[in-house]
């Protein structure tokens, strides 16, 4: 998708507090292996720059597990995550002798292991690499690739609105668990376990499965819908590209005489513009094409939920 350049400050294992170490490298190579970002970095931060493990952040990837078991600096690190990041480096970056931040490609950002700035300047994860695609493409809509992936005709990126509400699952101790898992994460596991259970159908996808969960236990139980749905919804519309309507959403809000309206805007298939609407009664969204018609009902993966209805139609376009 983009130029993520490997920043040389930031890469020092001894900096990184005992207790974190495992978490951050694991979450940084995770992140490296999952991405289609081209990487790049150059030859002095691979093979001459000094770290406390090693000359050359390559010395971390060639150390023996006994080697690095060895190094101070690289006390925490799990063995599970020094095989993540043995394999994640075959994902070699680009090398260039003077490679230049300011040269690359857009869009770009630096990749580094510790968290600091916002997702337009730095990543450090795949949490934060993605919020960096997301903000990217609301201001280049016309490059959103509906294509490629897990797309709808609502949603670009189905696998992120399935992460957040996962998420909240887990957040709201909802989400069913294997007993194996259970007994490592007590906290994860279902309150509900019957209603989790009543509420999966037979033979549902993964993020059917879970969003058929958000929905019927999280959302539905919400008192303030509205405040919930602004926050999920609208953080959901935006890391699939989607910006905020202030103007439409007022001029909507007289037109229908409510309190309250919220309405997103993307460059859709085929290059036209398409709406959402936060349903604040439901916890649902309302789907619009270019001319404010009203296309149903959707989950908040995009998926069916109910059919279109003339009265819904926007007014004001």
């Amino acid at each position: 998708m983009g130029s993520l350049y490997l920043y040389d400050d930031d890469f020092e294992l001894a900096n990184i507090p005992v207790e974190k170490r495992d978490e951050v490298v694991a979450d940084f190579f995770m992140m490296k292996g999952a991405v289609s970002d081209e990487f790049y970095a150059s030859s002095d931060l691979l093979y001459a720059k000094p770290f406390s493990f090693g000359i050359g952040l390559n010395r971390l990837f060639e150390m023996s597990w006994p080697e690095l078991c060895s190094t101070p600096s690289c006390a925490g690190i799990t063995n599970s995550t020094y095989w993540l990041l043995y394999h994640a480096m075959w994902k070699d970056p680009v090398i260039h002798e003077d490679c230049n931040y300011a040269e690359l490609p857009e869009p770009k950002a630096y990749a580094k292991f510790r968290e600091e700035g916002d997702a337009s300047t730095c990543v450090s994860c795949l949490k934060t690499c993605r919020e960096w695609h997301a903000q990217w493409y609301r201001t280049h809509q016309d490059q959103i690739p509906w294509e490629d992936g897990e797309s709808n005709e609502v949603l670009p990126f189905v696998e992120y609105a399935v992460e957040i509400m996962k998420a909240e699952l887990i957040k709201q101790k909802k989400f069913y668990v294997s007993q194996q898992e259970e007994s490592h994460n007590p906290d994860l596991y279902a309150t509900d376990i019957n209603d989790i259970k009543n509420s999966l159908s037979i033979g549902a996808t993964n993020s059917s499965a879970i969003t058929t969960a958000f929905h019927d236990l999280v959302m539905a139980r919400k008192d303030n819908k509205r405040a919930y749905s602004c926050e999920i919804g609208g953080k959901i519309l935006e890391m699939n590209g989607y910006v905020h309507e202030a103007a439409l959403s007022e001029a909507e809000r007289k037109a229908f005489h409510v309190a309250h309206r919220r309405i997103y805007s993307v460059i859709g298939r085929g290059g036209r513009k398409q709406y959402v609407s936060l349903d604040f009664g439901h916890g649902m969204f309302e789907f619009f094409n270019e001319r404010g018609i009203h296309l149903g009902e959707k989950r908040y993966d995009g998926t069916y939920n109910a059919d279109a209805e003339d009265s819904h139609n926007l007014k004001t376009i």
